[in-house]
């Protein structure tokens, strides 16, 4: 064509753009005045002699808008793994290829929202920075791992810090663990 099309990777795409222009409505933050260009496009590859073709990729860019320099900015994927059934679902993270996942505790996975006897697995790598940390927190309103109410239960999150501003603790469920203090939950290399 004459150009009148962007050009995007991969074999399909979608492009959306958003912002925080007024207060988080989840947080209560303060706006930044930031827009998030976001590119979400599925490829396809060899690896090995293996075709892999359920690749989605992500590509974020961002904005500032306002008038001030932003400085110490840091970002943070959330995302509310739900494998099937939730129920029966396991966490973990592989800091060597800054990879989060989920994955099925058990060999079928049940119920009306289940995979059955083939569960699959899902996870997020980050390809162009390594992962800083890694933590979850339940959908509930516990202080110490509850659902975020506020910025500061964010940040803390953002920073494997507990809701509290306690460090993630390594072993067990991450707050009663260890005096060690860790930037990753259940790690599989560190």
């Amino acid at each position: 064509h004459l150009g009148e099309y962007p050009r995007f990777p991969g074999v399909s795409a979608a492009y959306c753009v958003f912002n925080d222009a007024s207060i988080h409505q989840n947080s209560g933050g303060k706006p930044l005045n930031v827009d998030v260009h976001q590119l979400i496009y599925q490829t396809a590859f060899s690896m090995g002699g293996v075709i892999v073709d359920d690749v989605n990729l992500v590509r974020f860019t961002l904005v500032n808008r306002g008038t001030d320099t932003l400085t110490d900015v840091q970002l943070g994927i959330f995302n509310d793994f739900d494998l099937g059934n939730s129920a029966d679902d396991y966490i973990g993270c592989d800091t060597r290829i800054s990879l989060a996942y989920i994955y099925n505790g058990l060999s079928s996975d049940a119920g009306t929202n289940g995979y059955g006897s083939t569960p699959p697995a899902f996870g997020i790598a980050m390809l162009s920075r390594p992962m800083a940390s890694s933590i979850y927190f339940k959908a509930n309103s516990n202080v110490v791992n509850g659902n975020p109410s506020n910025w500061k239960d964010y940040h803390n999150y953002l920073n494997a810090k507990w809701r509290t501003g306690h460090h993630l603790r390594f072993g067990g469920d991450g707050i009663t663990g260890s005096s060690e203090v860790a930037s990753f939950m259940y790690p599989s290399y560190t």
